[in-house]
C-alpha cells in the first residue's frame, strides 16, 4: 500500500509506503494520505499521530516521473494529485491531536510541506530539507510558502526556495525547521518515546496544539489552515527547550536543539 496506517494503542502512525521511488507522491498515495488522516481525526482513541516515511527518504515529493508522461494532461493530473494533498495537509494542521513528524531521510518538494507541517518535527541526522520546485519549473505548494517565512524569516525563507538550496538536518535546526535532530539509529525509540509523553498528557488543555499559530500574520483564517497550540507544558514548568522522556531501552535521548547547540558552542 502507498499509505501504511497503524494504530497502536493511543498512538497512529502514518508511513509514507513507496521507498521505490523516494516515496514520492501520485494521485492514489494522496487520496490513500487523506483517508488516513481522516481516520485519525476522527477516532477519539487516538491521542498522538505520527508521519513518516518507508525505507532511506522522508518524501521525494510530487512523483515527477509520472509528470512528464503525462503530457497535456498534465494540468488534471496536478489538480487531482494536488486537491487531495492540500486537504491532507489542512487537516493535519487543524488536528486537535499532537502531529510528530519524523523525518528519516530527505524531505523535498510536497515532502518538505509534510515534514514541516508536524508540531515537532523530529529529523534524523541524515536528513535534509529542499524545496526542490524550482528544478521543476513548478511553484511550491503544500502550504511551504506560508510556513518557511514563518518558521525561518522572510529573507532566508527567499533565498531557500528561489536558489533551490538545501539543507542539513543541523542546518534546518539552527534555522527552526526541525525542533529537534537525533542520530539516525535513535529515531524510531526518541519518536516512540515523545509519543508516548504527548499521549499521556491531559487533553484540551490551555496549551495544547493549536495556541502557536494565533501570532502569525497574516491571520491563519484567511490563510489554508486555522490556529493550532502549542504542546502542553505542566503548571511552573521553565521556558527551557521541551525534552524527550528517555526510551524504554532507558538510554537517555540525544536529540538536540538549536538552543543547546549555541550553548555549547559558547
Amino acid at each position: 500500500m502507498a499509505i501504511d496506517l497503524t494504530i497502536e494503542g493511543k498512538t497512529a502512525r502514518i508511513v509514507l509506503n513507496r521507498p521505490e521511488v523516494g516515496n514520492a507522491l501520485d494521485t492514489d498515495s494522496c487520496r490513500a494520505l487523506l483517508d488516513a488522516v481522516h481516520r485519525c481525526e476522527a477516532d477519539p482513541a487516538i491521542r498522538v499521530v505520527i508521519l513518516t516515511g518507508a525505507g532511506r527518504m522522508f518524501c521525494a515529493g510530487g512523483d515527477v516521473a509520472g509528470f512528464s508522461s503525462a503530457g497535456s494532461d498534465l494540468p488534471r493530473l496536478l489538480r487531482d494529485l494536488t486537491a487531495p494533498l492540500h486537504m491532507a495537509v489542512a487537516r493535519l494542521a487543524r488536528m486537535p491531536k499532537p502531529v510528530i513528524t519524523a523525518v528519516n531521510g530527505a524531505a523535498a518538494g510536497a515532502g518538505l510541506s509534510l515534514a514541516l507541517i508536524g508540531d515537532i518535527v523530529l529529523a534524523s541526522d541524515a536528513a535534509s530539507f529542499s524545496v526542490a520546485y524550482p528544478g521543476v519549473g513548478l511553484s511550491p505548494d503544500g502550504g511551504a510558502t506560508f510556513l518557511l517565512p514563518r518558521l525561518m524569516g522572510l529573507r532566508r525563507a527567499q533565498a531557500f526556495i528561489l536558489l533551490n538550496r538545501k539543507l542539513s538536518a543541523s542546518e534546518a535546526l539552527d534555522q527552526g525547521l526541525a525542533t529537534f535532530v537525533c542520530p539516525s539509529a535513535d529515531l524510531a525509540a526518541e519518536t516512540q518515546a515523545m509519543a508516548e509523553q504527548l499521549s499521556a498528557a491531559p487533553t484540551l488543555t490551555p496549551g495544547g496544539p493549536e495556541c502557536c499559530w494565533p501570532t502569525v500574520s497574516p491571520p491563519l483564517s484567511k490563510a489554508s489552515w486555522k490556529p493550532r497550540r502549542a504542546p502542553s507544558r505542566p503548571a511552573g514548568a521553565s521556558l527551557t527547550p521541551w525534552r524527550a522522556s528517555p526510551p524504554s531501552s532507558g538510554v537517555a535521548p540525544r536529540c538536540s536543539t538549536a538552543t543547546e547547540r549555541q550553548g555549547e558552542a559558547a
